[in-house]
């Protein structure tokens, strides 16, 4: 079924939808994974393409929302058809950006997400998240082995996060721990006058082709970032900003930058690093740019 039109969400409370105590995969005593239902979600929104470069969905807005306790807030992914019937495997060679056009998300209020992600949108194009809080994800330390981020996306082109915060995003076992995740085949998304504060991972971590497809066009902009990376193992140790492979092209630009620790980096090669930015170190003092006048 393709084309579909037409998804409003607004002004709803969506809590304890969870299964954190039950093991996921990966182990002796973990049950089957499956690939979109594979823990409990405040809103999940999939569905599957059989032919390539099809769209499911379009003009999906999700406003004045509160999530609280669950695996994950709000997830919108797509993946390829399985007609074996055993949807064992997320396949994501035929699935495309289109699958999802216009998702919009605003003024919603994400709380202690157990699982890998407060927010996860995949295969999208178009659309704007904006003015949300995003906070304490991976509560209890519970995540997931593949990574816990605030918000995370995949396969997602030409789209706008602005006037958000990402905050407290606590990376347990898992290798990273971060407020955004450009995950793999983003194109032109912009995050812009956003926060990143007290993430234990990196503030924002670049991880392009591990879905086919580089990173490119990938903005900060005009954002805030402090006190992230306070972990002492994982991938990303006293990063500000973890890359986790080369397969990334974009810029940090006119972003506010305070140190965790004064020997904390913040490297993000192949990122470009403009010298619009600041960053002060654990005393206040200017090491990087050029104050602005206020």
């Amino acid at each position: 079924m393709y084309n579909h039109e037409y998804i409003w969400i607004e002004d709803c409370y969506f809590h304890d939808i969870t299964d954190k105590d039950e093991p996921i995969g990966g182990g002796r005593n973990g049950r089957p994974v499956t690939p979109d239902l594979i823990y409990g979600m405040g809103v999940s929104i999939c569905g599957a393409d059989a032919f390539g470069g099809r769209t499911l969905l379009s003009d999906i807005t999700i406003t004045k929302c509160k999530f609280d306790r669950c695996d994950v807030g709000i997830e919108v992914i797509g993946r390829d058809y399985d007609d074996t019937g055993e949807w064992r495997r997320h396949g994501h060679d035929l699935i495309s950006a289109k699958a999802f056009l216009n998702v919009n998300i605003s003024d919603c209020d994400v709380q202690r997400s157990y699982r890998t992600g407060g927010v996860m949108l995949y295969c999208i194009t178009g659309g704007t998240a904006e003015n949300m809080i995003i906070n304490e994800t991976g509560y209890e330390g519970i995540g997931m082995w593949w990574g816990v981020a605030a918000f995370q996306c995949a396969r997602v082109h030409n789209y706008l996060v602005e006037n958000c915060t990402f905050s407290n995003t606590i990376k347990g076992k898992s290798p990273d721990g971060q407020g955004f995740d450009f995950e793999a085949d983003v194109h032109d998304v912009v995050v812009r006058k956003c926060r990143f504060i007290n993430n234990e991972g990196p503030a924002v971590l670049y991880y392009g082709d591990s879905w086919a497809g580089i990173n490119k066009g990938c903005v900060i902009d005009s954002c805030y970032i402090e006190g992230n990376n306070w972990s002492t193992d994982g991938d990303y140790v006293g990063k500000v900003f973890g890359v986790g492979k080369p397969a990334n092209e974009g810029i940090i630009k006119n972003t506010e930058i305070h140190l965790r620790t004064d020997d904390q980096t913040f490297d993000c090669a192949p990122i470009v690093f403009d010298a619009s930015n600041r960053v002060y170190n654990t005393t206040g003092k200017l090491i990087y740019g050029t104050e602005i006048t206020k």
